[in-house]
């Protein structure tokens, strides 16, 4: 299961596609707009996934938190730039939030 998980995850890229979430975006900033709890709800499993998928190792860390930063922060991050990208539209949210996040919270590039 998990080598699966690993194999479809490594093509994973900046582009959410449009049918790979139930969710689509403007149905997750709606949602955001009417019950914040499930809003920070999604970006913490998506979050959580993330960081997840990047400890093992099968895609380099794209997204990285200190430990101060509080989910009410990442969720007001990941709504912002959602907002701010009217390109996401029609898009699926989990994509659209990996997104989101690797855009808001970067990893600093450590020099070679």
């Amino acid at each position: 299961m998990l080598t699966a998980l690993a194999l479809l995850l490594a093509g994973v890229s900046s582009e959410p596609e449009s049918t790979s979430s139930f969710l689509k975006v403007e149905e997750l900033l709606t949602m955001c707009a009417q019950d914040r709890e499930r809003c920070m709800a999604f970006v913490e499993g998506a979050s959580d996934m993330a960081k997840f998928i990047q400890a093992t190792d099968v895609i380099p860390a794209r997204f990285c938190t200190s430990p101060d930063v509080k989910l009410r922060k990442l969720t007001d991050d990941v709504v912002s730039f959602l907002r701010g990208h009217e390109e996401f539209v029609g898009q699926g949210a989990g994509g659209a939030v990996w997104v989101a996040l690797t855009q808001t919270h970067g990893c600093a590039r450590v020099p070679e």
